[in-house]
């Protein structure tokens, strides 16, 4: 889901988009669990814990969810996204209080809820000369979405309300 928001937000193409909110929506369906946190499997597993909300050298798949979520939400808006990204990390905010260090991508996720990154809407921009001069500096809390001149965003789509209001440069 992740992955593929960032090819969406690097090449405009919605489908990327589209992909990323279908992925989020089965994980959604398939592991939710009753704590709120996802499980990480559909099934359980005998004598192994169903969740696992731990950053260690790989993150965990729930501070991943969080994560897609809370972009989808800074995105669209949807209230949906941010309640499901909320669930990912309100059940352990006094572990990460008590030991931060063990949840550093639940952290990426509680600051993205908390200060939700400015938009840089870029539409048009044919040769890309802006896209790029933005990407050349890191600016932190920065969300850059770009969008080809030739590609129409249906007014149902949840992205309607990144480009509404826009002109094209």
């Amino acid at each position: 889901g992740n992955g593929l928001l960032d090819l969406f937000l690097a090449e405009g193409n919605p489908r990327w988009f589209e992909g990323s909110v279908a992925l989020a929506r089965q994980l959604d369906s398939l592991f939710h669990s009753e704590n709120g946190l996802y499980t990480m499997s559909a099934d359980s597993i005998a004598g192994a814990s169903q969740t696992d909300p731990f950053d260690s050298a790989m993150p965990s798949g729930n501070s991943l969810a969080g994560n897609l979520m809370a972009r989808l939400y800074d995105l669209t808006g949807d209230e949906w996204y941010e309640q499901r990204a909320r669930r990912q990390v309100e059940p352990i905010a006094g572990m990460i209080k008590r030991a931060a260090q063990a949840f550093s991508q639940a952290l990426v996720t509680v600051d993205l809820l908390v200060n939700p990154p400015a938009q840089l809407v870029l539409i048009g921009d044919r040769d890309r000369g802006l896209w790029r001069a933005v990407q050349a500096e890191y600016v932190a809390g920065i969300l850059t979405a770009w969008q080809p001149k030739d590609v129409e965003i249906p007014e149902s789509s949840p992205l309607a309300i990144l480009f509404q209001g826009k002109i094209t440069i």
